[in-house]
């Protein structure tokens, strides 16, 4: 069975971005570390995103494998794949995918998820995207060191499907 990975930052309400005038949403703390961490676990993909995630990574492609875009827009995205209906794909999903946000497309991929690499953000960063409570239904398995980079406490965190 194909492993359906989700990877995020999430802060201590499990925020993940906040909202800025004529953006999809920032990230609100600056772990370059993290972003070396994340770049590393995804380079060879494919990845999962929501066309705000897209949009923000710069409409670059994330890492060097497939890229997978959830969007209702009538768009084409030289190097990705576009899909319009993401349930229909995570119910047929046929290899290992890295789901990389965002907050809507964590929800509609939680109840296929396997794993979580949660890059636990120790604050709350008034964010108004989500991720979603995922307690009751994974375990941690793994746990790095707490970090401190940019005056910010941060600690890598593996959890697996119960």
């Amino acid at each position: 069975m194909p492993e359906v990975r989700l990877i995020a930052a999430i802060d201590s309400k499990n925020g993940i971005a906040k909202s800025e005038p004529k953006s999809p949403g920032i990230i609100p703390w600056d772990l370059p570390t993290d972003r070396q961490y994340f770049r590393e676990t995804v380079r060879n993909g494919p990845v999962v995103m929501g066309w705000n995630t897209y949009v923000a990574s710069g409409r670059k492609p994330i890492g060097a494998g497939e890229n997978i875009i959830f969007t209702h827009k009538d768009v084409l995205v030289n190097g990705a794949t576009i899909i319009r209906d993401g349930r229909e794909y995570f119910k047929h999903v046929n290899q290992d995918v890295w789901v990389v946000g965002g907050s809507q497309i964590y929800q509609l991929a939680l109840p296929y998820a396997t794993e979580l690499y949660i890059t636990r953000v120790y604050g709350d960063y008034d964010c108004d995207s989500l991720f979603p409570d995922f307690s009751h239904s994974f375990e941690q398995v793994h746990t790095e060191r707490v970090m401190k980079e940019n005056n910010i406490e941060f600690q890598y965190q593996i959890w697996k499907r119960m």
